[in-house]
């Protein structure tokens, strides 16, 4: 039921014929709350679970939901069925925060319960509805005696129009304006050049601080437009470094250059080029303000990187500082890095950085990073094996380009440039937890590997291709016997008879029964445990020795192994008679605590 009250395309139709297959089937609340909160089908659902079943146990848990996202309509059918329904802070609290219709909810549940204390959560609640200001304008207008404190005034400048501040103070007077009011202002994304205006308005002495600065440097939609208003209506504004930084960062070079005509002692440092340097927006327009009217700094390799991981503008940044001072812009491994990894631009700033100083060198941490970009990674790497014909592609390189995600072409182009390079089992592991493509191309090169154990747990842990690259690369590859084990521990039955039948004459020869039945029997799995006792048959004795009773470099038997992991089919098997169930039984290894009887 709960699972008809979730599909978001059919549910009141599945639900219409689950209710009359089965009558009297009882409602749930998980039915209920999973109806509500479906974005699709959930309105109709509620309705006509409401419309057909008048014995539906309404907790509150499913009345805040159904509050939080219901119509009046829906609302009315409810309180109609269930006119007895208990309001509560959190109930209204949902109602306050329901976006899309809020205030007729509000309405109703009000005209219920009219003189119910509209407490700061509910209003700091309304304030945040993202639907509109118009909860927020209902309670404002039909109540005299809500509490109006700081924090609540401090939400609605953060979140709502100049239209709900203006109704704010005018029906109630005495509020005071502090600094973290102003900055939730210059906070607020949608009208916060509309809310501070109003506020300066109302109390022009107001002195505009560092921390209401920063607030508007980190509104990333109407920031901007706060910071002007601030600038330009306000002389003497506190401008700190942390400031200027946060808006070379942020902003466009129209308010930066407002800010140093407005404020002409600013000092332009090296955090505030970095920042500039990183701007994605406006890099390229903020670094030239800066540099056409502050010529007398230092490039630094912190500048350089900054603008080679700069993925809009990148390149224009770094063109510009090096065209300004054409002797300072040092390439370095940490800004080549930065480059190889720029997912946009990566291509196009390696190729500057490399027609700069032709004769820069690539490192394996380089190469590293460009074979893990996923976007650009390819032709970076491209451009790296044209200009650098003799440059070292180690194991290493090869195993991040196998594990990393989108970088399949990379691997191909490194392959084929490369003909005959080895592939090794760290590298195929590495390819056995990303996609079928990229083991495909591995083995193109007919590789002398074994599947090991580190190749089938980078499988198991691959959940989307993992089963698909172990069917592959057991018809491709030999087994080594550890695979063998990993595939018993993690319970892989079709994996683990698959390797057995390659390697089952080392397996038998070479003893490896005791040691992979542990594996197994920790691991839980039923059919690889009674596979393996089927191979061994009875008694459990190789060469001599009874593989059961045999105590492992740990001190511990297998019947150990089976009763810490409470596998009492196990113990039945390897025949032991297990203690009570339901008592826990701790195991230390022999020598420290006498052996538990059952073993």
């Amino acid at each position: 039921m709960a699972a008809a009250a979730d599909n978001t395309g059919s549910g009141k139709e599945v639900m219409k014929l689950l209710l009359s297959i089965h009558p009297n089937i009882q409602i749930t609340e998980s039915t209920m709350k999973a109806a509500a909160w479906n974005q699709g089908t959930g309105r109709d659902l509620i309705d006509l679970l409401l419309s057909t079943r008048c014995n539906i146990k309404l907790t509150e848990p499913v009345l805040r939901a159904i509050t939080r996202t219901s119509n009046a309509i829906t609302m009315k059918l409810l309180l109609g069925a269930h006119p007895d329904i208990r309001l509560t802070e959190s109930i209204m609290i949902a109602a306050a925060r329901n976006a899309k219709d809020g205030r007729r909810v509000m309405e109703l549940l009000l005209s219920k319960r009219p003189n119910f204390q509209i407490t700061e959560s509910i209003m700091a609640a309304a304030a945040e509805n993202r639907g509109g200001d118009e909860v927020m304008e209902l309670l404002l207008c039909t109540r005299s005696d809500i509490n109006v404190t700081e924090p609540l005034v401090t939400a609605i400048a953060q979140n709502c129009g100049p239209r709900i501040m203006k109704l704010l103070f005018s029906t109630y007077s005495g509020i005071q304006i502090t600094e973290s009011i102003m900055a939730a202002a210059a906070r607020n994304r949608s009208s916060g050049k509309a809310v501070t205006e109003l506020l300066l308005s109302i109390y022009p002495d107001i002195q505009i601080t560092n921390s209401i600065m920063m607030a508007a440097t980190e509104n990333s939609r109407s920031g901007s437009q706060v910071m002007e208003l601030l600038l330009s209506t306000r002389s003497g504004v506190l401008v700190t470094e942390p400031v200027v930084k946060a808006m070379a960062r942020n902003f466009d070079a129209t308010i930066m250059k407002r800010l140093l005509s407005t404020c002409s002692d600013t000092h332009i440092t090296e955090p505030i080029i970095i920042a500039a340097a990183g701007n994605c927006n406006s890099g390229q327009s903020m670094m030239a303000l800066l540099l056409s009217m502050h010529c007398d700094f230092q490039i630094t390799n912190c500048m350089m990187t900054a603008a080679a991981e700069n993925e809009k503008c990148g390149k224009e940044v770094l063109e510009l500082l090096l065209s300004v001072k054409p002797n300072q812009g040092i390439i370095s491994e940490s800004v080549m890095v930065a480059a190889a990894g720029n997912v946009a631009s990566g291509s196009a700033i390696i190729e500057l950085l490399l027609s700069r100083d032709p004769n820069v060198r690539i490192t394996e941490s380089i190469v590293m990073s460009a074979v893990s970009n996923w976007n650009c990674g390819r032709n970076v790497m491209g451009l790296f094996l044209s200009k650098r014909p003799n440059i070292l592609i180690t194991e290493s390189i090869l195993a991040a380009a196998a594990g990393s995600y989108g970088c399949g072409g990379t691997l191909n182009l490194m392959l084929t440039n490369r003909p005959g390079i080895p592939i090794t089992e760290s590298i195929m592991s590495a390819a056995a937890g990303s996609h079928r493509d990229v083991v495909e191309s591995l083995l193109s090169t007919n590789p002398n590997i074994l599947i090991t154990e580190s190749i089938v747990t980078s499988a198991e842990q691959n959940r989307d291709h993992g089963t698909e690259i172990m069917s592959r690369l057991l018809a491709a590859l030999g087994v080594h016997i550890s695979a063998v084990k990993a595939a018993a521990y993690f319970g892989r039955s079709y994996w683990f008879h698959e390797l057995f039948s390659k390697c089952r004459n080392e397996f038998v020869t070479n003893g490896h029964h005791g040691e992979c039945l542990r594996v197994a029997v920790e691991g839980g799995s039923q059919d690889i445990v009674k596979s393996l006792l089927e191979i061994c048959g009875q008694p459990f004795n190789i060469d001599g020795k009874n593989w059961i009773t045999q105590i492992d470099e740990n001190n511990w038997t297998i019947r150990m192994v089976a009763a810490q992991s409470r596998n009492h089919w196990a113990l039945e098997q390897l025949g032991a008679e297990p203690c009570c169930c339901s008592t826990p039984v701790i195991l230390q290894r022999r020598g420290q605590i006498p052996t538990p009887l059952f073993l």
